[in-house]
């Protein structure tokens, strides 16, 4: 059995979307034996021990690093801290402006690039040991290509680089100078030129690496993230508590800003005061420079508004079943080929969705599977509308009592299920390694 070396800084135990794609991959990967390098303890948002189930079996070697997260990870165990160092930096704005000026002006691309050396050593005795066929690495952090592209350099052996998402677009990342753009460029130019493969989670995201370095168009495929069905329960149970529920999962943040969403609920409820009393916003998952409960106390809608803060991932799943509308939403200054993994458990759950979203390949799969409404984040009054059709679908359509249903997913989806998604990352493998 051929042997794939994957390099993930973010998996489980740590918890959020961006450990999902490498862990599914380890999973379902047919054909080939999967060897994970990984970072040992880290502070980090949120911890999800669950996941660990899907992977008992593979193959974890865990290294050091002189991150900022394994650094503050050390430094609460030898000091017993039990509060969370990154969420406190999250929380006091000096502590954060302080780490965020850091990180640009002496880490480029990411402050995980003190990790590399570290995963490079450990890969390369584990390459000769256990004669790997090819190297997987994923990001971000984007420093596990740089760590890629040394062990291309040093071992010779075929090296896949995946990206979940744009290296570094100009809107969203700003450099302190135009040295720092440059010499970010310049790296991503090298990894694009040497990988033997590229994959990306969207076109979007292709086309940026297309433009940074001329290859065969071979060299380059769309791999989109999915949803895996063992998530899901067999049956879903909607529960006759006289509640419409919006939901949403996931993280709030600048580049996921749900404040043009809770301005139409705002106006909804002005509209339609039996939404005060019918409605509950449920947010699953944390909030990173977005106070959630501020900003609703500002349009006069806390009471409808529940935190729960982030659970595990098939608890979070379960939860989202028994929504009636699953809520998107996307800042205008983000790419249009950035997509929110969420969005495929959401269309698998066969619930309606409220994308408040710009223009993009996000809007575009909602429509290819005429899952919901899109909004232009600007169109509160859209938002307002939406919010109360759904409500009103959802009062004449209410159970009278708690229902059990199998469920179903739609057909169409499947090829978006993790376990067609690996056989596809197998084929690229195979291409390569003949």
């Amino acid at each position: 059995m051929k042997k794939v070396l994957i390099l993930a800084y973010y998996y489980p135990p740590l918890g959020m979307g961006g450990v999902q794609r490498a862990t599914k991959f380890a999973k379902y990967l047919p054909v080939w034996k999967p060897i994970v390098i990984s970072v040992k303890g880290v502070e980090y948002y949120s911890y999800d021990e669950s996941l660990l189930k899907d992977i008992s079996n593979i193959k974890i070697v865990r290294t050091g690093s002189l991150d900022p997260l394994r650094i503050a990870f050390i430094f609460r165990r030898i000091f017993r801290r039990k509060k969370n160092i990154v969420n406190r930096i999250y929380r006091e704005g000096r502590l954060k402006r302080f780490y965020n000026t850091i990180s640009r002006w002496i880490f480029i691309p990411d402050s995980k690039l003190l990790w590399i050396p570290f995963a490079v050593l450990k890969s390369l005795k584990i390459i000769k040991k256990e004669n790997i066929s090819i190297i997987f690495t994923t990001s971000p952090p984007n420093s596990s290509h740089i760590a890629g592209l040394f062990l291309k350099w040093l071992s010779k052996v075929k090296w896949v680089a995946d990206f979940r998402d744009y290296w570094s677009p100009d809107r969203v990342i700003n450099f302190p100078t135009p040295f720092h753009k440059f010499f970010n460029d310049f790296i991503k130019r090298k990894i694009i030129k040497n990988a033997d493969h590229i994959i990306g989670v969207s076109l979007g995201i292709i086309d940026e690496a297309k433009g940074y370095y001329k290859k065969d168009d071979s060299d380059y495929s769309v791999i989109m993230n999915g949803f895996d069905a063992d998530d899901f329960p067999e049956n879903i149970t909607k529960k006759r508590d006289n509640k419409f529920y919006i939901i949403h999962s996931g993280t709030f943040n600048y580049l996921r800003n749900p404040g043009n969403f809770l301005s139409g609920l705002e106006l909804a409820v002005i509209e339609n005061p039996d939404l005060r009393n019918d409605a509950l916003f449920l947010h699953i998952g944390i909030s990173i420079d977005f106070d959630l409960k501020s900003e609703a106390e500002k349009r006069g809608i806390d009471d409808i508004i529940v935190e729960k803060g982030y659970i595990n991932h098939k608890e979070c799943i379960k939860l989202l079943l028994n929504g009636n509308l699953l809520l998107l939403v996307q800042s205008d200054f983000c790419s249009s080929g950035m997509i929110p993994a969420k969005i495929f458990e959401y269309l698998a759950s066969n619930i309606p969705i409220l994308a408040v979203v710009p223009d993009g390949e996000a809007a575009d799969l909602i429509r290819r599977f005429n899952r919901g409404t899109i909004c232009e984040n600007k169109n509160i009054e859209k938002v307002k509308n939406s919010v109360l059709f759904y409500y009103n679908e959802w009062k004449k359509n209410k159970p009278e009592k708690t229902l059990e249903t199998p469920l179903k997913i739609p057909e169409e989806l499947k090829k978006y299920s993790r376990k067609s998604l690996a056989n596809d990352l197998k084929n690229i493998f195979d291409k390569i390694v003949k």
